[in-house]
C-alpha cells in the first residue's frame, strides 16, 4: 500500500523474553526454532534448580542475558556463609550486596522487587566495589 510505512517484524520486538524454565529443552527449542533469538531469560535462582548451572551456561553461549529472581528469598543459607559474611564485613556491605555483586561479575543480571528505597540504594551500590578472584571462587563454591 503506498504511504504506509512496512514495519520489519524486529522492529516490533523489542526484547524476547523466556522465563520459568526447567532444563534446558525449552530455551534449546526456542533459541533454535526462532528468528529473533531471545535476549533475555528469567528464571528462579535457588538450590533446587542448582542454581541453573546448565541454563547459565547455555545462555552465556549464546548471548542471552541470564535474570534471576527470587535470589535472596530462596537462598538464606548462601547469605549466611562465611564465605559471603566474611567479605561483606571486609567491605561494609550486607551479605545482600555481596551475593548480588558476585552474581552480577559473574553474568547474572540479578532482579529485585523491593519498594525500599534504602534496599534500593544499596541494591545499586554493588557496583561500587568489586570482588577479587578469589572471594568470587569461595562464594560460588556455595552455589552446590
Amino acid at each position: 500500500m503506498p504511504g504506509r510505512m512496512q514495519t520489519p517484524t524486529a522492529a516490533l520486538l523489542w526484547i524476547i523474553r523466556i522465563g520459568d524454565v526447567v532444563g534446558l529443552r525449552q530455551p534449546l527449542q526456542t533459541t533454535c526454532a526462532a528468528r529473533i533469538k531471545p535476549a533475555s531469560l528469567q528464571n528462579r535462582f535457588h538450590a533446587k534448580t542448582h542454581y541453573d548451572r546448565a541454563l547459565r551456561a547455555f545462555c552465556c553461549n549464546k548471548n542471552i542475558v541470564y535474570q534471576s529472581f527470587w535470589t535472596l528469598t530462596a537462598d538464606p543459607q548462601i547469605l549466611a556463609a562465611p564465605a559471603v559474611t566474611v567479605t561483606a564485613e571486609k567491605y561494609g556491605r550486607t551479605p545482600a550486596q555481596v551475593f548480588f555483586r558476585y552474581l552480577t561479575q559473574s553474568g547474572t543480571a540479578c532482579l529485585t522487587g523491593t519498594s525500599s528505597p534504602e534496599h534500593m540504594a544499596q541494591d545499586l551500590a554493588i557496583f561500587d566495589f568489586c570482588l577479587t578472584a578469589r572471594e568470587g571462587e569461595a562464594i560460588g563454591a556455595q552455589l552446590k
